[in-house]
């Protein structure tokens, strides 16, 4: 009987002075389905909220880009930590810093949406290469760098398309150039010329 005793006043010291040791350590199942369900509802609310736009840079600060999708201004947030900015040339993609980003840029946001004030939080930014199409005189169509071109071909006196070389093209030749804008001009992209 003592024994019995000395354990119970034993038990009864641990229980009251470790309660944790008393507790257990697994979480309740009412516990675990509520952390399932709220687990459950944030993924499907991000996934509805996540959005992609496609449009023209209005204007850009440091924190927003305004873009205008279907004839409406749309704000996004940008942080420079958070978000990344990428430019494809030629098939390639480079990353672009977001002071880069220019009003006239075609661009695609992916992010997510803010319901109650429409504006994106942008998480990824694709910055289309501009290309423009030009036909004339070299001399005439303005400042082009030509070393760019990946392409050059030449226009022969039997009317067949040739490979050609950059070296050939003279001020006064008749070129059709596909090219891009920089910050120092355009660069030539493709080049076909008939001398």
């Amino acid at each position: 009987m003592k024994k019995i005793i000395i354990l119970s006043i034993c038990y009864l010291l641990t229980a009251n002075c470790y309660p944790a040791l008393a507790a257990t350590s697994t979480p309740s199942s009412k516990t675990q389905d509520l952390l399932s369900r709220v687990a459950t509802k944030v993924a499907s609310l991000a996934t509805k909220l996540k959005r992609g736009y496609f449009g023209t840079v209005k204007s850009v600060s440091d924190k927003t880009i305004i873009v205008t999708i279907d004839n409406t201004d749309k704000t996004v947030t940008v942080d420079q930590d958070l978000t990344t900015a990428y430019k494809y040339k030629s098939g390639v993609r480079s990353e672009l810093s977001l002071k880069n980003i220019k009003n006239g840029d075609d661009v695609s946001i992916i992010g997510t949406i803010d319901p109650t004030t429409s504006e994106i939080a942008g998480r990824q930014i694709i910055v289309k290469t501009k290309r423009q199409a030009l036909a004339g005189k070299l001399s005439d169509l303005g400042k082009i760098d030509l070393k760019t071109a990946a392409w050059v071909k030449k226009i022969d006196a039997a009317g067949k398309i040739i490979s050609g070389k950059i070296s050939e093209i003279k001020p006064d030749t008749q070129v059709f150039v596909v090219a891009y804008s920089t910050d120092s001009g355009l660069s030539a992209l493709k080049i076909i010329y008939k001398l």
